[in-house]
């Protein structure tokens, strides 16, 4: 138990909702990183197998 005189009254509670928010702020970044370059690499490979060419439909 903390301390009822200390100056951060911190417990297991407090703090789980504030990390597990952060965690999912980063995942949820590096996911859509990740899936952006994906979609990029995958664009210009069919770029090249089509011969450069742009639909434009």
């Amino acid at each position: 138990m903390a301390q009822p005189n200390s100056k951060f009254n911190l417990t297991g509670r407090k703090v789980t909702a504030p990390i597990a928010a952060f965690t999912m702020a980063i995942l949820l970044f590096v996911y859509a990183r990740t899936s952006i370059q994906a979609a990029k690499r995958n664009a210009q490979r069919h770029r090249e197998a089509d011969g450069g060419q742009i639909n434009a439909m």
